[in-house]
């Protein structure tokens, strides 16, 4: 169970007015929760307490800059182009890129 900002302070705030086990039975969370929770407001204030977002964007499926700019400007040369046609002429120039990535790119910039 994730705690929200608000909830770690009320676990801190009922620590200070009965013991740390009441209020970590009262909040359902362990001692050692606590403990930490209790030295990130320490360390850092309430701002300490917000989630903290771990997660790295996944770019090992991105394509490479120059394709995707080829594929931009060839639609705004042309808005009448489909994917296909676009791969298609990439391919032609030497870029290798699917009719998907093309739709992608072009949902991603639009």
């Amino acid at each position: 169970m994730k705690l929200t900002v608000k909830e770690k302070l009320m676990l801190l705030e009922l620590a200070t007015i009965d013991t740390v086990s009441a209020a970590c039975a009262y909040m359902n969370v362990s001692r050692d929760t606590y403990y930490r929770i209790k030295k990130a407001y320490e360390d850092g204030g309430a701002e300490a307490l917000a989630p903290k977002y771990r997660r790295v964007a996944n770019l090992k499926n991105r394509i490479a800059d120059a394709v995707e700019e080829a594929v931009l400007e060839l639609s705004k040369e042309n808005p009448d182009y489909g994917k296909k046609k676009i791969s298609r002429i990439l391919k032609d120039q030497g870029m290798s890129i699917s009719p998907n990535t093309v739709k992608a790119v072009l949902e991603r910039n639009t």
